[in-house]
């Protein structure tokens, strides 16, 4: 009698447990899942990924970060200006003391959430010049993520540059055939997104796709179509001739890709249209080949730390040969030129130009 009953106790507490056990595995799933899901979360946290800026959408030069924020995509927190700008806030009207130096550009210059805020060429140059001229040299990063040559001579024509002392147009081969382009083009986030995972899912699946459809280093997104150049290079040779007829210095930085310009015509034609305005040059290829392109970029066109660290020290160069006196004084006035067919003659008034600059022929002097 007493082991019937231990059997029928058994048997009905092993049907009850297979009655449960469908229900308590759906619910242990859902737990651990939301567990590791919180885990992931605290880790992005932790780590300080994946809080990326926020856009608003311009007519006039396609987009820009709102002002006044922070982000952190790759665990290098920074911080947008008072104008939609990386970097610190500044002051209007600019303090007499400071020489400030507006760079014009893209990503290359915006330099993305692998390269902290100290390492960025156009940092960096302001703080070698601060040291080496004796006065405050400030660096207003004028660049967006994606933007053409159309984006940014909007801005430039819409914003203004900040009464800036000189201006550095930093162009890369990515950009000569670039058309405009708008907040939609790259799927820029407008409000920031509730959760860190939820932005990491949808940004590491575009990557993937975009590199299981173009391959690792196959440059997306340049036109073959010369409409955008012709475009472009009027856009270009018409905003160098705005800001020069305002009296303010302009320079030229052409940075090509991991593997070179891709089209030199198109790099040549941008030269010459920069060279039409009296406007020096600086190209930045020989650079690049002479410490090999691999330590230089992060992918195929954005520069890596090591990039930004020498494209620094070319353009610190250029611009004391350029735009400062010997004596540590900054100069507005346009500087003195040798012939590029003869750089080994100088005269009392002239020197030899820094590494890699290109100057204009109607501003070279004759032997």
């Amino acid at each position: 009698m007493l082991e019937k009953k231990r059997r029928d106790f058994v048997q009905r507490s092993c049907q009850r447990e297979s009655e449960l056990r469908p229900g308590t595995a759906i619910l242990l799933v859902l737990g651990l899942t939301l567990f590791v899901l919180a885990g992931l979360e605290m880790i992005l946290h932790w780590w300080d990924i994946a809080d990326p800026p926020v856009f608003e959408t311009n007519p006039h030069y396609g987009y820009r970060m709102q002002p006044n924020q922070s982000a952190s995509t790759r665990g290098y927190r920074f911080r947008i200006n008072q104008v939609g700008l990386r970097g610190n806030d500044f002051l209007l009207p600019k303090p007499s003391a400071v020489y400030r130096i507006a760079f014009l550009g893209d990503s290359i210059i915006y330099g993305g959430g692998l390269v902290r805020d100290e390492d960025l060429f156009v940092n960096r140059v302001a703080s070698s010049l601060t040291k080496s001229e004796g006065r405050q040299v400030e660096a207003i990063n004028i660049s967006a993520p994606g933007w053409g040559i159309e984006n940014m001579a909007g801005y430039v024509r819409t914003m203004g540059l900040f009464q800036a002392d000189l201006v550095l147009w930093v162009v890369p081969s990515a950009d000569f055939r670039r058309p405009k382009t708008t907040l939609f083009d790259h799927l820029f986030l407008t409000t920031k997104p509730r959760s860190r995972l939820l932005y990491t899912f949808p940004v590491a699946w575009r990557k993937l796709s975009r590199w299981l459809t173009q391959g690792a280093h196959i440059p997306g997104g340049l036109s073959r179509d010369s409409k955008p150049l012709r475009r472009n290079l009027q856009v270009f040779h018409d905003t160098l001739a705005q800001i020069s007829q305002k009296g303010t210095p302009v320079a030229v930085v052409f940075v090509p890709s991991e593997h070179g310009y891709e089209s030199l015509d198109d790099f040549t034609e941008f030269r010459s249209a920069a060279l039409s305005r009296s406007v020096v040059c600086l190209d930045t290829a020989a650079i690049i080949q002479r410490h090999g392109s691999e330590e230089l970029f992060l992918d195929w066109a954005h520069l890596s730390p090591r990039g930004h660290e020498l494209i620094a020290q070319a353009v610190t160069e250029f611009l004391r040969e350029n735009f400062f006196r010997r004596q540590g004084a900054p100069s507005t006035a346009k500087p003195p030129t040798v012939t590029a067919t003869n750089p080994k003659h100088k005269s009392s008034q002239e020197r030899p130009p820094a590494p890699g600059a290109i100057r204009s022929k109607e501003t070279l002097r004759s032997p």
